[in-house]
């Protein structure tokens, strides 16, 4: 997809964080824009700077509210869309939590919860649009988000990290299945994002996560998005939008195990103190 100028995107999560930002960079560039969300209050502070830079791009900018791990209300937004005459012509998949912490102290609900938003969600909507989108012939686009904790597991990050791989395999089989519908797919992996959803992280992180970031520093929300679209553009898989990001990815492939080991080495450091 190369020039989205009338394109019609429908961005899960996309009243903060990600996909605010990608919604934000989309209509500069002459996309029409429905975001979903299950925040009300974020929705409409959300609207209200979007609609001004839609108006100024001469563009629709409308909103859903609803819960992505409820697969009727992603249905709904996409009839919603097709009724208003935008059927969806590219799809982010923007929504998503993490609450870390250890695997083994960490309530089942909270794990349950955030496969269901981070990876149940995505494939939710991914099955909510991809019916129009084949009838409609090529053309379209779905974009994933993962994470890097989606390449390597990283300590306090079980639940996210399960569903975030489960992102990367789903997108990596999405691309088989849609190649002959002529229907890409790109799946992002961003570090640490400075966006509500990081400074909540922040709040539960166990030391070993913290010493294993170390300081690197979170990229912008705004930096991710441009890189998405770069990517959605040029038609590309597999978007990491940082070099710390590619190395990682790289050195999990071809250092595995000497990097599994610094990271238990790591976690045994900071965690030996405490006994």
């Amino acid at each position: 997809m190369h020039d989205f100028s009338g394109k019609n995107v429908l961005i899960t999560g996309g009243a903060s964080g990600i996909g605010l930002a990608t919604a934000e960079e989309l209509i500069r560039k002459g996309a029409n824009i429905t975001i979903f969300d299950c925040n009300p209050e974020a929705i409409k502070i959300a609207l209200e700077k979007l609609k001004v830079l839609a108006e100024e791009k001469s563009v629709s900018c409308e909103a859903n509210e609803g819960d992505v791990t409820d697969f009727g209300s992603i249905i709904r937004a996409v009839e919603d869309m097709e009724e208003r005459g935008n059927p969806v012509d590219l799809l982010i998949t923007s929504a998503g939590i993490a609450h870390p912490g250890a695997f083994f102290e960490m309530d089942l609900d909270i794990i349950k919860r955030t496969i269901d938003i981070d990876l149940m969600g995505t494939i939710y909507a991914c099955r909510a649009v991809l019916p129009g989108m084949i009838k409609r012939g090529g053309g379209s686009h779905i974009a994933l988000i993962s994470s890097v904790a989606g390449l390597l597991g990283v300590y306090g990050y079980s639940a996210y990290g399960a569903a975030k791989f489960g992102v990367r395999g789903f997108g990596e089989v999405l691309l088989q299945e849609l190649k002959p519908y002529d229907i890409p797919v790109t799946v992002i992996f961003p570090p640490d994002t400075d966006t509500p959803q990081l400074a909540y992280e922040n709040k539960f992180k166990p030391d070993a996560t913290k010493a294993i970031a170390g300081a690197i520093k979170p990229v912008s929300a705004n930096y991710v998005a441009k890189c998405l679209i770069k990517g959605i553009q040029k038609n590309k898989f597999q978007v990491i939008p940082t070099f710390s990001g590619k190395m990682t990815n790289f050195a999990s492939k071809v250092f595995g195990p000497l990097l599994r080991w610094y990271l238990a080495q790591t976690v045994l450091k900071v965690e030996k103190k405490k006994l």
